[in-house]
């Protein structure tokens, strides 16, 4: 038996051991998660609620190598009831940083939340520790809106518990996203490319054009679309496909009636979307035709895509 996660087994007796075993473990997990969730506990009680019986540290398959069983017991109630567990101070929370500027304001300050956060964080009281030190990162939204500001030595802070944390976990992708995660808070990784939709130029070309244009319906930016309502089509070679603005959203069609045209061959349309050169030095090139050229540019920067705004 090759597995995933751990070493390879053999002998047909252990097997069925090491895999009967598996198999409960994954019913153990469900089932008592259900038995909470119809005694109306929340997300945050089952994770103490359900605890794997220790025999199950016996196995290679059944030790949390590989994630947590509270971890594992969230996706279970999230797939069967929601988000929404009952717990009030979930049903309308405040924005993050507002939230973190509360609970740092009653706490004193900023200056007594890193004294508490440190000295959990040398209690390992770790749990504690990733908390406190998660409000001073989220005090401030960073240049793309998020949560995840902070000083240079707030950030420093919070990757200190996330490495303790990643030098105790037994889980692997526990360990992994934390020391990432500590990498990106020292300023020694940039994960800036991974937080924005990103169009490969090689996936493009293999892909049909449809199939990308219609992607950019989640690109719409609806403060720049408002309720404009204008379609375009697409001609790319032999094929031909659309896009309808309409309160805010960007429709999928087959580009027949619309009032505005712009072709293009697939090597350019994989060149725009995969940023390597923009609208408008396409259209200037004749690249891109198109007879109404303001028209098609004010459609395209409606969608948060810098190719397509350039």
């Amino acid at each position: 038996l090759v597995c995933a996660h751990g070493p390879p087994m053999s002998g047909a007796d252990r097997i069925r051991t090491e895999a009967t075993d598996y198999r409960d473990s994954i019913q153990f997990l469900w089932d008592q998660t259900v038995r909470g969730i119809n005694r109306g506990l929340s997300t945050d009680e089952l994770t103490s609620f359900v605890q794997l019986p220790d025999h199950f540290a016996d196995s290679w398959l059944t030790r949390q190598w590989y994630g947590l069983a509270e971890h594992h017991v969230r996706q279970i109630h999230n797939g069967l009831r929601g988000w929404f567990d009952s717990d009030e101070t979930k049903l309308l929370p405040l924005p993050p940083v507002e939230r973190c500027r509360r609970l740092v304001a009653g706490f004193g300050g900023a200056d007594q939340v890193r004294v508490q956060a440190r000295a959990a964080l040398d209690d390992l009281d770790l749990r504690w520790a990733l908390e406190l030190a998660g409000w001073l990162v989220r005090l401030e939204t960073d240049d793309r809106g998020r949560a995840d500001a902070g000083t240079p030595e707030d950030r420093r802070l919070l990757a200190s518990v996330l490495r303790e944390i990643a030098q105790r976990t037994t889980a692997s992708n526990i360990r992994d996203w934390c020391l990432t995660r500590a990498l990106e808070l020292e300023g020694e990784l940039d994960l800036s490319r991974h937080r924005r939709h990103r169009f490969a130029a090689g996936a493009v070309m293999s892909a049909g054009p449809a199939a990308t244009i219609h992607a950019l319906r989640v690109l719409v930016d609806p403060d720049e679309a408002g309720r404009r309502t204008e379609h375009l089509r697409f001609v790319v070679g032999e094929e031909a496909c659309g896009l309808r603005l309409r309160n805010g959203v960007a429709v999928p069609t087959d580009g027949a009636g619309a009032e505005l045209e712009v072709s293009l061959d697939h090597r350019t349309l994989a060149a725009l979307m995969a940023d390597k050169t923009t609208l408008s030095k396409e259209l200037a090139s004749g690249a891109v035709s198109t007879e109404s050229p303001d028209g098609v540019a004010s459609f395209l920067a409606c969608f948060d895509h810098a190719g397509l705004r350039g």
